[in-house]
């Protein structure tokens, strides 16, 4: 893990030589009054470091476990029953792989580590502010016992899940969460502290500042948490809540269960989400591409890359609408270089520039649209801080930039960068010297660009700086009239939701009729009833969104979809919010997977919030943020840098090569647990999650799919990142800070 508290938790005993051959012990944490829990890692991986590839592989001591297994292998002694030493009642484990790395000699495998969480089950409870010692003698190679303190108030529990980051006062909704699945013994029933007490503490003073009773949330073999087979329940395990949510006073502080532990520190202040909006703004800043990254301004700087000054980007046939063209060998180019092909950013190690990406301006101004005065210049470390711009508009000008400086004179735009090659171990961005290409323009990414220069040109008119509107309102004119007659047969089905967001943006910028026109002949949203989104079949979300904010829109048109594009959030969003245990809301449909539960699923609800007014819709807004800042089985927040523990296994070279020790850099949101798939493939490589889950015990199937992710940076389903959905994820937490001073 990135960054892990160690609050109350001594590591005692003789240290013995590396040589010994025996695993290390990472961290012991209480889980209750009868349950310890002892983290033990196998070794480690060996990596390249920048400018200096290796042969890439694994250093690994395993543990015993069959020794590890036996009770007769662990002594507790302390106070009580406890005085002349006990064994445990039982042992579990769940292990994981962890460290993979591919070696390219003598030919192409996985090696990995093993990390395990041993559980230990008590036969009597331990005693409240009582020292017990856990002996494991040659069990690992840096201690043979080690000292636990029980104190439901100061030791922190792996049990008790809450938003590291913290919550607003106004919230409706504040919960801590209590649940723990035990590996080969299963959930952990919570039933005996039925009636205990739970208490808000403060941790400044140590005072108590509110209680309550835990109740049950869910049960284990409760309705699942997702409709797809094989998920069930998210959390394998009885959940159960503690309900703080009449309470406001400002502060930092700790949810301790009385028998169990303490979560976490998190604060309660009005403007508590800032930190969460300005880190996943930082980790857009990280991946910029075409500039160097200022030491000034980041400890993870780097050099100019993928820039023109450096070497050629040549003119590609290929368009974006026929696929992505990822490290592809035979590439039909021209003789034409393009010296305006800069800027954008990258996706994790991948230099390129991919379909999501014109998403991203689109989702910061929609942000800035529906809550101009959370945001202010110079609250980010951005080179254009200061500019008088809010920076988060300074943020999707960068990304828009990049395509209009790829516009076309009579108005076509490209999506940009691809490559002919993968990165090389030990390759930062700005170490990349291959063939660069842009993809050819294409209408699709033309109506996009349309759609994002027009919200962007209205969001400088909400932040009082006119004077460019019309150079981008001008800008996407030109893109809508080349798109309009450059399609190729059979591309008009595929473009018809982003031309008719294009449509709805340039009604909204011109009050034209031929887009007022443009947008009602594709719209398929006819009734309140019809769903925004619908896989395989329609996406006009966005193009609803613009229209039912423009003024001149049909009163009558306007009042209908706003219906509907509240009711789609309702049905899709909100209402799975109140079925899953820990409430987080998206379509259940939507299999467990690619960024679902570590980026926020929130727009449809800010949006509905926004149109009317129902806080129920923000309600759901804020514990979707529970979720994904730490009030997870984990005990992860879903950012990195971010809260009291984060992901540590992130893909990000970057990172690797120029930060500091070889740290991930600031703000990455990564893809995130993914759950078994019994239909995947046989698990052979990087893009596939099954090459990582097989490693795990219990077998993969039967972990809660929240749990199901591995510290593996090459297994990309879990361990990648785009930059699409960070800005999602800024957008989600930028809505929820308070007026910016």
């Amino acid at each position: 893990m990135g960054a892990m508290n160690r609050y109350g938790i001594l590591v005692a005993g003789l240290l013995v030589a590396r040589g010994a051959g025996a695993a290390e012990l990472k961290e012991v944490t209480i889980v209750d009054d009868r349950t310890i829990e002892v983290h033990i890692v196998d070794g480690k991986g060996i990596y390249s470091t920048h400018g200096k590839p290796v042969d890439e592989h694994v250093e690994q001591v395993p543990l015993d476990l069959k020794k590890a297994a036996k009770t007769g292998s662990w002594m507790v002694t302390g106070a009580g029953a406890y005085k002349k030493g006990i064994r445990p009642a039982k042992i579990g484990r769940k292990t994981k792989g962890r460290d993979y790395a591919i070696p390219f000699k003598p030919k192409w495998h996985i090696e990995w580590t093993l990390e395990h969480w041993i559980v230990i089950v008590l036969p009597e409870p331990m005693q409240a502010g009582e020292k017990y010692k856990i002996a494991f003698p040659g069990l690992v190679a840096n201690a043979r016992e080690t000292e636990v303190v029980f104190d439901s108030d100061r030791e922190r529990s792996e049990a008790v899940h809450v938003n590291q980051v913290g919550f607003v006062p106004e919230a409706r909704d504040k919960y801590a969460y209590v649940s723990y699945w035990a590996g080969d013994l299963g959930g952990l029933p919570f039933d005996r502290f039925k009636g205990a007490r739970f208490r808000l503490i403060d941790k400044a003073t140590g005072r108590v500042a509110f209680q309550g009773t835990p109740a049950l949330r869910k049960a284990a073999a409760g309705k699942p948490d997702g409709l797809q087979p094989g998920e069930g329940n998210h959390l394998r395990a009885d959940l159960w809540e503690c309900d703080f949510s009449e309470f406001r006073t400002p502060g930092e502080y700790v949810v301790a269960v009385d028998g169990v532990g303490r979560s976490y520190p998190f604060r309660i202040a009005t403007d508590v989400y800032r930190a969460a909006f300005v880190g996943t703004m930082r980790g857009l800043y990280q991946q910029r591409c075409g500039t160097p990254l200022d030491p000034a301004l980041t400890k993870w700087s780097r050099g100019l890359c993928h820039h023109p000054s450096l070497a050629p980007v040549h003119q590609s046939r290929r368009r974006m609408m026929e696929g992505h063209c990822d490290a592809c060998k035979e590439v039909e180019g021209t003789d034409e270089t393009r010296p305006e092909a800069w800027g954008g950013y990258h996706d994790a190690g991948d230099w390129d520039r991919e379909g999501g990406h014109p998403e991203v301006p689109m989702v910061l101004c929609l942000a800035y649209e529906l809550a101009p005065g959370n945001f202010r210049d110079g609250e980010l470390a951005i080179p254009e801080a200061g500019n008088g711009l809010p920076d988060i508009l300074d943020e999707a000008r960068w990304s828009l930039d990049y395509w209009r400086r790829l516009q076309r004179p009579d108005g076509g735009v490209s999506l940009g960068l691809f490559l002919d090659h993968f990165p090389e171990p030990g390759q930062a961005a700005d170490d990349d010297r291959g063939n660069w290409y842009v993809y050819a323009e294409d209408p699709e990414v033309s109506y996009q660009y349309a759609a994002a220069a027009c919200r962007y040109a209205f969001c400088l008119g909400l932040a009082g700086k006119p004077a460019d509107i019309p150079m981008w309102v001008e800008s996407a004119r030109k893109a809508w009239g080349w798109a309009e007659t450059h399609q190729r047969p059979g591309d008009a089905p595929k473009i018809r939701d982003t031309r008719m967001h294009a449509a709805a943006g340039l009604f909204r910028a011109t009050g034209e009729d031929v887009f007022h026109a443009a947008f009602k002949k594709d719209l398929l949203v006819t009734t309140t009833a019809t769903g925004l989104w619908e896989y395989g079949k329609l996406d006009q979300k966005w193009a609803v969104w613009v229209y039912c904010r423009t003024e001149q829109a049909d009163p009558a048109l306007k009042k209908m979809l706003t219906e509907a594009a509240a009711n789609w959030a309702r049905r899709d969003t909100l209402e799975p919010a109140t079925k899953r245990g820990l409430r987080y809301g998206y379509y259940m449909w939507i299999p467990l997977a690619w960024g679902i539960t570590t980026v926020p699923q929130t727009l449809p609800l800010a949006m509905a919030y926004a149109l009317t007014g129902d806080t129920a819709f923000r309600a759901a807004e804020y514990t979707n943020c529970d979720m994904t800042l730490g009030g997870n089985p984990l005990n992860l927040t879903w950012v990195t840098q971010l809260g009291s523990r984060w992901p540590g296994g992130v893909f990000q070279p970057d990172g690797w090569y120029h930060g500091p020790d070889g740290t991930v850099a600031p703000g990455i949101v990564p893809e995130g647990p993914h759950r078994f798939d019994p239909q995947a493939g046989p698990g052979t490589g990087p893009w596939d999650a099954m090459f990582v889950e097989k490693s795990a015990y219990p077998k993969a199937k039967d972990w809660p799919p929240l749990e199901l992710y591995f510290e593996a940076r090459t297994c990309f389903p879990m361990n990648e990142f785009v930059v699409a959905q960070i800005a999602q994820a800024a957008a989600a937490y930028g809505l929820l800070c308070a007026p910016a001073k």
